[in-house]
C-alpha cells in the first residue's frame, strides 16, 4: 500500500512539475517588441478602463456549451472554447490559449503577439486554466483578463470564483506579487492589489 501511495505522489510531483516548467516557459518566452498591428484584431474594452487588444475579437454567438469540472466537486456549462475564433491550439496536444499568445519559434503564425498584457491558457486535460499578467498595473491587467475570460467563457463571476485556475504575475513585471496565486479580484482569497 505504501508503494501505490508513494508513486501517487511522485506521478502528483511529476505533473505539478511539468505544469511549472509550461508556466515559466510562457511567461519567460516573451520579447518587448511593438505588438501586433491592431487592424488585424479586435478590441476589448471593460469596466476597468484598460483598452487591450485582442486575436479574435468577440467570441462567436454560435458556439455550443460544453461541461467543465469545478472545484467543489460541480459542473460547469460553458462556452465551446475550441469553436472560439480566438482560441488556439499549442502544439501540446490538449493545451489551449484563449486570446493572446506568443509566437513559437520555428512556426508562422501571424496571429501571435509580441509583447501582450496578459496570456490565459487552458490545459484541457485537467481542465485548469493559467492567467499570466504581464504589464503593470497589474491590478488593470487583472481586471481586462478576468472580463475577457468571463466573455469567452459564457459564465458569470461566482462561476469563475469555481474554476481550477491561477493567477500569477512573473518576476520580471512585478517582485512583489510574483510567486503568488492572486486569483481573480472578485473571489473570496484573491490578493489585493
Amino acid at each position: 500500500m505504501n508503494k501505490i501511495v508513494t508513486i501517487s505522489i511522485g506521478v502528483v510531483i511529476v505533473i505539478g512539475i511539468g505544469m511549472v516548467v509550461i508556466f515559466v516557459w510562457l511567461t519567460n518566452s516573451f520579447t518587448t517588441d511593438t505588438p501586433q498591428d491592431a487592424t488585424s484584431v479586435g478590441q476589448q474594452s471593460g469596466t476597468s478602463g484598460v483598452v487591450v487588444t485582442v486575436p479574435g475579437g468577440a467570441p462567436s454567438a454560435q458556439q455550443t456549451t460544453v461541461p467543465l469540472s469545478t472545484t467543489d466537486g460541480g459542473v460547469l456549462q460553458i462556452k465551446d472554447i475550441k469553436k472560439d475564433s480566438a482560441v488556439g491550439e499549442y502544439p501540446t496536444p490538449g493545451y489551449y490559449y484563449i486570446g493572446f499568445h506568443t509566437p513559437i519559434e520555428g512556426i508562422a503564425d501571424p496571429t501571435a503577439t509580441e509583447d501582450p498584457p496578459y496570456l490565459i491558457l487552458f490545459i484541457e486535460p485537467t481542465q485548469y486554466f493559467n492567467v499570466s499578467l504581464l504589464k503593470e498595473p497589474i491590478a488593470d491587467t487583472r481586471v481586462a483578463a478576468e472580463e475577457y475570460l468571463i466573455e469567452h467563457l459564457g459564465i458569470s463571476q461566482s462561476d469563475m470564483c469555481r474554476l481550477s485556475y491561477m493567477v500569477s504575475v512573473p518576476n520580471r513585471v512585478n517582485t512583489i506579487y510574483a510567486g503568488q496565486n492572486l486569483g481573480f479580484s472578485f473571489c473570496q482569497g484573491a490578493v489585493a492589489l
